[in-house]
């Protein structure tokens, strides 16, 4: 058997083409939907390609909770146009990190050296934004996270994740 068909069984690599809807809720507001978009999963990389629709947003809520892994408190993220801003959720905290934001990776090169920012990494990091799914009783639930490597490689390889940010759900949110 060649090397990564066991991966798929009998080397069969299974492409599901599914029609989708998915839903953007925006800071609580109703939600804006985007119907019949066509996605791919290729089961062996797992990657979604959407079908011509690239003004999508990376974050679809403004003004995103997420707890910060490594430091234990919680942070603000937003997508305002290509820009990715980030806060400290702590009213006691004044500090802002603005970075270019690539829309069509959800990535961007961040530089948490700023003034009043506690113990900033010491290179600026790579914040990938990813769109987690699970199952509740039949319906597809979703959070945001945000990944954070290294791309110089001084704190570990490149594609090594250093921490991660997972959004928390308000009491209003459907995911």
């Amino acid at each position: 058997m060649a090397a990564g068909a066991s991966r798929v069984g009998l080397g069969v690599a299974l492409v599901l083409v599914v029609t989708a809807m998915v839903s953007f809720w925006n800071a609580g507001a109703a939600s804006v939907s985007r119907t019949s978009r066509l996605f791919e999963l290729d089961r062996l990389d797992q990657r979604w390609s959407l079908d011509g629709d690239d003004d999508l947003p990376c974050l679809p809520h403004s003004g995103t909770v997420f707890q910060d892994q490594h430091d234990g408190d919680q942070k603000i993220a937003e997508e305002s146009g290509d820009e990715l801003i980030i806060r400290s959720a702590d009213k006691d905290q004044t500090w802002s990190v603005k970075a270019k934001l690539d829309k069509k990776t959800c990535s961007a090169v961040v530089d948490f050296r700023v003034p009043g920012k506690p113990n900033p990494p010491p290179v600026n990091l790579l914040a990938t934004i990813w769109i987690t799914f699970r199952i509740d009783n039949g319906v597809v639930v979703s959070k945001n996270t945000i990944e954070f490597t290294d791309p110089s490689g001084k704190l570990a390889k490149p594609n090594v994740p250093l921490n991660t940010w997972v959004q928390v759900l308000r009491d209003d949110d459907e995911g």
